[in-house]
């Protein structure tokens, strides 16, 4: 997966939320069908994800500042 395009990062994005976010949303099946009650995230699943998501912020922020300087020069 190439992690320099707007498309890797999609697909980056993805399977992070497949893998972590949807397991316990979902029951693990992000195409199955949609929850009928509502979705509740307790603590641990926060705890969970926790490293996950400040990776991902944390790399959103550099891939914007690479963005910006390219585009502002």
């Amino acid at each position: 997966m190439d992690q320099n395009n707007v498309q890797g990062w999609s697909a980056e994005n993805w399977t992070i939320s497949k893998d972590i976010a949807y397991p316990s949303a979902v029951d693990g099946d992000p195409c199955g069908a949609k929850p009928t009650a509502p979705v509740v995230i307790d603590e641990a699943d926060v705890t969970a994800s926790r490293a996950a998501l400040r990776q991902q912020v944390e790399r959103g922020g550099i891939r914007l500042a690479r963005l910006l300087e390219q585009a502002l020069g």
